[in-house]
């Protein structure tokens, strides 16, 4: 995103444009020679009732428009807003808008129509708003959307419709709303999708067949919510997926073969959670690099660390009570990537007592 600068040279034109129910004039300012900034007046029209609603007259936008007034591709709107509602007369006057950027402004509703003649766009990135509500309908026409963000805004649900247009969309960030639960077709043939990030909401868990569609996805970010208990069913179609961050959870145990299908996943975050024990099979055909830091883990199946040796993986464990008498586990990741004749004997020690103590199909924990 551009950043607006300090105007030291400007040039000023001004534009307006009719729709049947309102005006806008539109201020530009150069600042640099494709570079401008906007602040587009929109007037209500005479019509009683349109008058009489939240939109007066009003400063509506301010940002940059790559390729000049008549062109412009990238739009900023802030907070030198002071409408409600976005009015339609802004994708009347910018056609070719492919980079929308909704940062830090009063606006607390996206309508039905409102985005209805900016068929070009491409990334819609909102941000630090006052929006409540999405329409289900608010993105219908933007059949060319490939990047939607959603960041600390107010909304608490996604429209089950929202996004059954937008089938070219590659990546999409929703993080830190008050999301609790999505309904299972919100993301429905989003077969093009590779990025799906969800981090720092409300979400206890998801339908059985949410991620079903998802069949290209590549990274999945569920950090950072209130999921407690995993479904094996949740995953199984996400055979390409490469990376996928379940930090700063509930979780408690990870069902058997739980990643059975992502013979591809490089990256699994599982930190910060409650997990108590690790199977010989939990983490299905063991990813490059495990995250288990600062859990409650009192058992590991003897199975589990003979299989990441064997496969010369890496494994971080610090701050668990199986580790938490040595120095040397509570300071630095524990690498699987060395042979055991160079490690240190209080190393293996510690890992050997946390081994004995586990009796195979009992799940008996370790005791310090």
């Amino acid at each position: 995103m551009k950043i607006l600068l300090s105007l030291v040279l400007f040039l000023t034109i001004f534009t307006n444009y009719e729709s049947s129910c309102e005006k806008a004039s539109c201020s530009y300012r150069m600042v640099q020679s494709k570079y401008y900034s906007c602040f587009l007046e929109v007037i209500p029209s005479s019509d009683e009732s349109y008058s009489n609603s939240m939109l007066q007259k009003y400063t509506e936008l301010s940002g940059d428009h790559n390729g000049g007034s008549d062109d412009s591709v990238e739009l900023l709107v802030d907070n030198e807003v002071n409408s409600y509602i976005f009015p339609t007369i802004v994708c009347e006057k910018f056609k070719n808008l492919k980079y929308f950027y909704l940062h830090y402004s009063p606006i607390t509703r996206l309508t039905g129509t409102c985005l209805d003649k900016c068929e070009n766009l491409e990334m819609i990135n909102i941000l630090g708003t006052d929006i409540r509500r999405i329409e289900h309908d608010s993105f219908k026409s933007l059949s060319k959307l490939k990047e939607l963000t959603i960041t600390r805004t107010k909304i608490q649900n996604i429209p089950e419709s929202l996004l059954v247009n937008n089938l070219n969309l590659t990546e999409i960030h929703i993080s830190g709303n008050k999301l609790t639960y999505l309904k299972e077709n919100v993301f429905k043939n989003q077969i093009n999708l590779k990025v799906l990030s969800l981090p720092n909401n409300k979400i206890e868990g998801f339908p059985k067949l949410f991620f079903n569609s998802l069949i290209n996805l590549e990274s999945l970010n569920l950090m950072d919510n209130k999921i407690a208990n995993l479904s094996s069913i949740w995953f199984e179609t996400l055979v390409n997926l490469k990376q996928l961050h379940l930090s700063g959870n509930l979780i408690v145990d990870l069902p058997k073969s739980m990643f059975s299908k992502q013979l591809k996943l490089e990256k699994l975050d599982l930190s910060n959670n409650l997990i108590k024990f690790i199977h010989d099979d939990s983490l299905g055909t063991l990813p490059n690099a495990i995250n288990l830091q600062r859990n409650k883990i009192k058992g590991i199946d003897e199975m589990f660390i003979l299989n990441l040796m064997n496969a010369n993986k890496t494994v971080a464990m610090a701050s668990n009570p199986c580790t938490k008498d040595s120095e040397n586990l509570s300071e630095k990741e524990i690498d699987y990537d060395i042979s055991p004749s160079q490690l240190d004997a209080e190393f293996w020690n510690e890992i050997d007592e946390c081994l004995d103590s586990y009796v195979p199909r009992n799940e008996n924990f370790c005791e310090f």
